[in-house]
Order: C-alpha cells, then structure tokens, then sequence
C-alpha cells in the first residue's frame, strides 16, 4: 500500500468517528490554523470543507497540514482543487511528514517593512530583519558580509536594531543556529536564538502581538471582510 492510500484510509477512519481535523498553513511567519471537516474521499483525495481564512492561506500556498490525534503523523497535502466561495478544499498527494507543523515555541511575525539589523562579532555587518520571535530571530546578510569566524553556526554575537513602530533600541546576544546560502539572490539567511531580559521580551511581545493582529486584519482585507 502506498502512503497515500494509507493516509486516505486513517482519514476516513476520522470521517467515520465524526471528528475534525486541523488544518495548518504559515502566513508571512505567522501560523493559521483551523478546523475543517472531512467530506468525502475518493481513491486518492480528500475533500475538506475549510475555515476561510484557511482557505486563502491554502490558496497562496498550494498546500496545507493536516493534524489529528488519530494520525500517526502530521499529513501534507497538495491542494488540486479549491472552491474560495464555497470554502471547499480538494487535496491529493498526501504524505506523512517528520516533526510538527506550527508548534514553534512561540509565534514569529515577518516585520511590515525594512528594519536594518548590525550584527557585531569581531567585525560589524548590516543585516536585514527575516522574522522575529521571543526566542529567535531570522537575518538576511549579504554574501560580502559574511564569514563563519564572525556569523557562522554557534557564534555568540551581538544584535543592535530599533523595534518597528517603536523608538525603543534593541541590544541583544544571540547564538547563531543555522545558516543557509541563496545562491540566486547572494545571501545568507541566519537564524539566531536570542536571549532577552525582561524589558527587551516585554518590547518584542508588544510588537509581535501587534503584528500579528495586523497580518490577520491584512487576510481579512483580501477576502474582503468587513
């Protein structure tokens, strides 16, 4: 049997005993996640009536999660059909996937605009602000403004930047946890877990709330709700 006969087989058992799913997609960092109820399957699909928010999310995406305490893992599924109006989803070509989707510790929101982040270590380098969290925080930084001595994994570095919509300053130590390469766009993304006290998590909750709140207005926009 292969996997997504599998899937669609648990899946009908959950149709069955009369239980929802959850559904899970990431928007601009932020994850959206509601329940939906199964329909109908097929041979290799799954019809799902989804939650509207879900359903733009899915149809930015092309795709979406699928959680229940009756699977063994979580589920990806690819959306090959979707009905906006009507909040139906179709998903085929589903598969278990490792780990958990949208358990991050804490929620990490996308800034609305530029914020320039210096990185210091040795040397000085402006980076750009990727995503923020209570614990993290991701960087855009030139390929000319990298090297591993100063910012490759686990290097313990300083981070100055001022808080978007804030005229509060940031000075934080951060370890360095992952690095990855664009090649196309020349530059690294850097994911950094920061250590912050008392005052600063209290700023970046402030902004991380207000953030998130405004990405959810954002979707309520585009589908049009009042």
């Amino acid at each position: 049997m292969n996997q997504s006969r599998e899937v669609l087989e648990n899946l009908t058992e959950i149709q069955i005993a009369g239980q929802l799913v959850k559904l899970i997609n990431v928007y601009k960092s932020v994850p959206i996640s509601f329940d939906a109820r199964i329909k109908s399957i097929s041979f290799d699909a799954v019809l799902l009536k989804v939650h509207k928010y879900q359903a733009f999310c899915m149809q930015q995406s092309k795709y979406t999660y699928i959680d229940s305490n009756m699977l063994p893992k979580v589920v990806k599924g690819y959306v090959v059909n979707l009905d906006v109006d009507k909040n139906l989803a179709v998903l085929t070509d589903l598969s278990y996937i490792e780990g958990r989707i949208g358990d991050r510790e804490l929620i990490r929101v996308e800034p609305k605009g530029s914020v320039n982040v210096l990185l210091i270590n040795g040397i000085k380098s402006n980076g750009d602000l990727v995503n923020i969290s209570l614990r993290g925080i991701g960087i855009f930084l030139d390929q000319g403004s990298f090297t591993p001595k100063a910012f490759g994994e686990e290097q313990r570095i300083l981070l100055n930047f001022q808080m978007p919509n804030s005229d509060q300053k940031i000075n934080i130590i951060g370890v360095v946890k992952n690095v990855s390469l664009d090649k196309a766009m020349k530059r690294y993304r850097i994911g950094i877990q920061i250590y912050p006290d008392q005052n600063t998590e209290l700023e970046i909750s402030r902004y991380v709330a207000h953030r998130q709140a405004e990405i959810l207005r954002e979707i309520k926009m585009l589908l049009g709700i009042g």
